[in-house]
Formats: structure tokens, sequence, C-alpha cells
């Protein structure tokens, strides 16, 4: 990945489904680093998925680089990036994101397989069962801003 893009490795985790919901993400900017847990309270896994993408890029100071999103959810992918895509959930969630995605020069999703040696994602998805697991926000930043 080109030293001007941003990385987003982000994931929702829930127990049960619906339940306890967290987002992890997990920020990468040329030797930079940045992880944020948070808590989502009652939710789906879906909406867990999107709010770790929406905490992702709200996080990003810089909205002039790129942005490259990692997901391990097609349901994300698809509802943000193909206008073939139509939601009959979660409606209002996925605007903001793409409002959201608007402000920014360039926003691009990429799958990544979840529970396998992807190390970010494996990350992440730790990440989000803590929030869950704990009811807590935690936030991990490198030695600046990203």
């Amino acid at each position: 990945m080109s030293e001007e893009v941003i990385e987003l490795y982000t994931d929702g985790a829930c127990s049960c489904n619906p339940g306890p919901a967290g987002a992890g993400v997990l920020m990468m900017y040329k030797a930079h680093e940045k992880r944020i847990s948070k808590f989502l309270g009652h939710a789906t896994n879906n909406i867990a998925e999107l709010s770790a993408i929406k905490i992702g890029l709200e996080a990003v100071t810089d909205k002039s680089k790129n942005i490259m999103v990692y997901t391990d959810s097609q349901y994300s992918i698809g509802v943000l990036s193909n206008p073939t895509w139509k939601p009959k959930k979660n409606k209002e969630l996925i605007k903001e994101i793409k409002d959201l995605i608007a402000t920014f020069c360039k926003v691009e999703f990429q799958w990544v397989k979840g529970h396998s040696d992807n190390r970010e994602n494996n990350i992440v998805d730790e990440l989000a069962v803590r929030a869950y697991n704990t009811c807590k926000d935690f936030e991990v930043r490198g030695t600046r801003n990203i």
C-alpha cells in the first residue's frame, strides 16, 4: 500500500445477534498506528460492522489522504460501495457513512477473510470483542494523530 494511504482495518462483533456489541479499528499511516475499541451497547452484527467503519472514518483527521478500508464484512462493502445493493435495514446508519465517505478524496474497500491468519484483522476482532466483553471504550494512539 502506498505511504499516502491511510489504512483502516475494521471489525464489529456481538455476543448473540443481536446482543452486546463492540467495534474495533486499527488505523495505520506510515509508521504510525492507532487502535480504537468501542462498546456499542445492544446491536446486531451488521450494525457493529458498519459502526466500526464509521468510527474509523470519523477518527481520520486528514481527509485529503486516500483511505483503504479493510473489513471481513461483505455486507458492509456491498451496502456502502455497490449501487446495486439495496439495504432493507440500517438505512440511516448507511446514509450517515456514505455522507461521511463523500467528505474524503477517495475511500476504497477491500474484503479480508475473517478469523484467519490476517494479523490486522485479528487485532480488530480482539478490539471489538474486548469492547463488548468489558462494556468499555479505549484508544491507544501512536506518536501522533493520523
